[in-house]
């Protein structure tokens, strides 16, 4: 309706459309009243119900739906939509970027402020959002941080939550006599993952060990809240509380941040600030935080399970000064949203007035 296409080679449709350059396209839906071209070469859509590829039933300003099922390689044909950025002036002072993503007016995005989102048929499980101090952050469900190290033996597998040796920037299995460079865990579920293979044949040579952060460790024994942990001197790939242990110098793994039984796997803080990683000299010197099984708790123990029960205190007040402050940010959402209603109020109370004081007036007029 009323569609101008007035410049060369250009179309318009919908309503009140106009291609006033050279090679345009403008469409425009029946609740815009005037959409036109601003140069040549555009193609420019007005659609407030969306805009759908693929699909008759968008849910956002664009959407772009497909059932892509390729397998191998890293391509673009994987994917459902790809941007690609086929500039090459590299190095001589052009900068080729890909995709710029802008929150308009907002100075100091937070957590609320969410430039991606990554989401599964149940929601989202992480995002790319403002941090609140100016910057952005990564978050997730996930809680630690791997790198991929290749296997000694491309073959052997490791269950997740298994202590692994590696030695010469090899991974290996451990064993009663193992003495590898040190000691990591397989990672279960990391939120970042680093040095993987980009060839997928690759990737099976590889496994994931966590370098920080908390994560499932095997154990065959119990142990407690604050323990540190060592690597078994049974060599089966498991933890033990160092203050159980009777081998003296077993390499330290990490901290247990929950209770657990034998053959049962404890979440543990590894490569975290305050885990005492001093060897023990055996069960009489260990630090696990704890009393040994007989009873006799020595210094040593004592001291480090203070150690580790700070660390885990530090954790849980970090948490909770983060609880109070999205309580704080809670009760500002709702101080806001009263705030509107009594505007809203007010607003509704003057458009009243407004509209005695009209009708008073017309009926002094007619009379």
């Amino acid at each position: 309706m009323d569609c101008k296409a007035l410049g060369d080679y250009s179309f318009a449709a919908g309503n009140n459309a106009e291609a006033l350059d050279d090679g345009t396209f403008v469409w425009a839906d029946q609740t815009v009243n005037g959409f036109f071209s601003t140069g040549p070469d555009q193609f420019l859509i007005e659609a407030s119900g969306g805009t759908g590829i693929g699909t008759n039933d968008p849910v956002t300003t664009f959407h772009v739906q497909d059932s892509v099922a390729e397998t191998g390689g890293d391509n673009l044909g994987r994917h459902v939509a790809a941007i690609e950025n086929t500039n090459s002036n590299a190095g001589t002072g052009s900068i080729p970027d890909v995709l710029g993503l802008e929150l308009t007016n907002v100075s100091d995005p937070g957590q609320f402020h969410s430039y991606i989102s990554f989401m599964d048929s149940s929601g989202t499980i992480g995002n790319i959002q403002g941090d609140g101090n100016g910057g952005v952050e990564f978050v997730g469900s996930l809680a630690d941080f791997a790198e991929c190290f290749p296997k000694a033996d491309p073959d052997r597998e490791f269950e997740d939550g298994t202590v692994v040796g590696l030695d010469g920037g090899e991974v290996v299995a451990l064993d009663a006599d193992s003495d590898p460079d040190t000691v990591l865990v397989v990672s279960t579920a990391p939120l970042v993952t680093g040095n993987r293979p980009i060839d997928e044949d690759e990737r099976d040579a590889y496994v994931k060990l966590s370098l920080v952060g908390q994560v499932p460790v095997r154990v065959s024994a119990s142990v407690g809240h604050g323990d540190v942990l060592v690597a078994s001197p049974d060599g089966d790939g498991t933890a033990v509380a160092r203050a159980d242990c009777d081998e003296a110098g077993r390499p330290v793994v990490g901290m247990a941040l929950g209770e657990a039984d034998a053959g049962e796997t404890v979440l543990a803080l590894i490569g975290g600030p305050g885990i005492d990683t001093t060897p023990a000299s055996g069960a009489a010197s260990g630090t696990a935080g704890r009393e040994p099984a007989d009873g006799d708790a020595s210094t040593g123990a004592r001291t480090a399970g203070i150690d580790g029960r700070d660390r885990v205190d530090e954790l849980e007040a970090e948490l909770a000064e983060r609880e109070e402050r999205i309580a704080d940010l809670e009760a500002e959402n709702e101080r806001l949203r009263e705030q509107n209603a009594d505007l809203e109020e007010r607003l509704a109370a003057v458009e009243d007035h407004l509209g005695l004081d009209s009708g008073a007036s017309q009926g002094v007029a007619d009379d």
